[in-house]
């Protein structure tokens, strides 16, 4: 019968590159760092100011441009607290007139 002795961080086939051992500085990285550093709450944070933000629907979109309607910030404020009101009572949608 054969036996395979490893020795190691020699691999058994020579055609495999050698891997780094377990514990070494090249496998405990920062977990965040393909995020570029930002933490799992930042990025949930983000994401949740996100889904905040209201957003407009092409078709309204289009009209807004066809009409050379500006949006001033005031304007979006409000419309962002009428959206967050109707929110506050269960709707997931709104139209805002």
């Amino acid at each position: 019968m054969n036996r395979i002795h490893h020795t190691g961080g020699v691999p058994i086939d020579p055609k495999i590159g050698r891997t780094a051992p377990v514990g070494s500085p090249a496998q405990k990285s920062n977990p965040a760092g393909a995020a570029g550093g930002a933490t799992f709450h930042d990025l949930l944070q983000q994401k949740l100011q996100t889904a905040q933000e209201i957003r407009f629907s092409a078709h309204a979109q289009n009209r807004l441009t066809s009409r050379d309607i500006q949006l001033t910030p005031e304007t979006v404020g409000k419309l962002t607290e009428a959206v967050n009101r109707a929110a506050g009572k269960g709707a997931r949608d709104a139209l805002v007139l």
